[in-house]
């Protein structure tokens, strides 16, 4: 993954990080007793959680062991997990919300749901499905008819696939339970799975469409859509670039709005940033360009930007928004409060970078990774008192 550090600026998917603070070496921690609990079967799963948690103040960090989520002091203390590919690598792979819970799809892995409880505790369950997680790679995470959902493909960069194209190609939890349950997306059924085609991309573009990308041997093929439920338009490379472009903040409101235009306020000229916002109830990310040049083109932004550009992310629901920055601190408003809250996250050791943050009612979900390169390997997230 070319600039693992960095967001490059025409590699719309690769997976991007951002700076760390902490200079430390990574070498084998000496024996901790690791809190690691029994992975449970979809049905047993659905009546009792995997795990729970209290958050605090205090960050709580889990890594994603083979297993399930393992407790642990910190990401020095995660398992020296060889290094994968990023696309063959256990990570977070993205993230939904809806009804106040936060859904990681975990590439490789399954899915990590974690549900706010009214005593303060929250019940982490896991479910997964090796046919599926393990022998293919997340394309993307959404919420398919409210519930979240990943799309697979197999991965042609970096191996040369044996297995058949995933039939179906997607996956949902189902609302109310843990049950997966596989999908077909009509917007996909004119790329057939016998035909051998993988869909590498799916994502929302800024006027609502739904864009993809698939390929086969010999093939390549760009179309958009209405909606999931409906049948797709061909088009062409570079219109599908174009719907892919983060908006302005301008596009924002409320306090996503406030905690956008504060991470302006502090870039020094002709620097820029990219948020990839996770909204609840939202079916995908929205990205957003933070930059103090004038004009709405982002691409002519991006282009003029003195360095590669920085990669943030955030949050919104309907009262609230955060926004992650690199070093760990981030930006929080609230609707009705006229000022801005700063946090800061612990810096991470060197290698090691945030990927991507959410709210599960008051307890923020973050996720993080080790990276070298194109590679990934140790990866989980932390639970943490949101402050608002």
């Amino acid at each position: 993954m070319p600039g693992r550090a960095r967001f490059q600026l025409r590699a719309v998917f690769a997976a991007l990080s951002i700076i760390c603070v902490v200079s430390c070496t990574r070498a084998p921690s000496p024996p901790v007793e690791r809190k690691e609990v029994d992975a449970k079967s979809a049905a047993s799963v659905i009546v009792k959680p995997y795990a729970t948690a209290r958050p605090s103040v205090t960050p709580l960090w889990f890594e994603f062991g083979p297993n399930g989520p393992v407790s642990i002091s910190g990401p020095l203390d995660s398992a020296l997990t060889s290094f994968d590919p990023w696309p063959l690598a256990r990570r977070a792979a993205g993230l939904v919300v809806r009804d106040g819970s936060v859904t990681v799809a975990v590439n490789r892995d399954g899915f990590v749901s974690l549900v706010p409880r009214k005593e303060g505790e929250i019940a982490v369950y896991r479910v997964g499905d090796a046919t599926r997680f393990a022998a293919y790679s997340i394309a993307s995470v959404f919420l398919y008819r409210e519930s979240p959902t990943v799309l697979f493909y197999r991965d042609r960069f970096f191996v040369d696939p044996t297995e058949n194209a995933p039939d179906p190609r997607a996956c949902s939890l189902l609302k109310g339970s843990l049950e997966l349950v596989p999908v077909d997306l009509p917007v996909l059924s004119v790329f057939p799975v016998s035909q051998s085609w993988d869909i590498e991309a799916l994502g929302l573009s800024f006027d609502g469409r739904w864009v993809m990308k698939a390929v086969r041997s010999g093939g390549l093929s760009f179309a958009a859509a209405a909606s999931l439920d409906e049948v797709k338009t061909d088009i062409t490379a570079a219109a599908y670039r174009a719907a892919l472009l983060p908006r302005s903040p301008k596009d924002s409101d409320g306090p996503l709005r406030v905690v956008l235009d504060a991470a302006v306020a502090e870039l020094p000229p002709k620097k820029a940033m990219v948020a990839t916002v996770v909204g609840a109830g939202n079916a995908s990310t929205q990205t957003y360009l933070l930059s103090t040049s004038k004009g709405d083109n982002a691409d002519a932004i991006l282009s003029a930007s003195d360095e590669n550009v920085d990669r943030v992310w955030a949050y919104r629901d309907a009262s609230r928004a955060f926004l992650l920055l690199g070093d760990g601190s981030y930006f929080a408003s609230a609707t009705g409060n006229a000022e801005i809250m700063r946090g800061h996250l612990p810096a991470l050791p060197e290698n090691f970078v945030y990927t991507g943050i959410a709210a599960a009612n008051k307890t923020l979900v973050v996720v993080w990774e080790e990276q070298d390169g194109w590679a990934v390997g140790s990866a989980g997230f932390l639970l943490v008192d949101a402050g608002l």
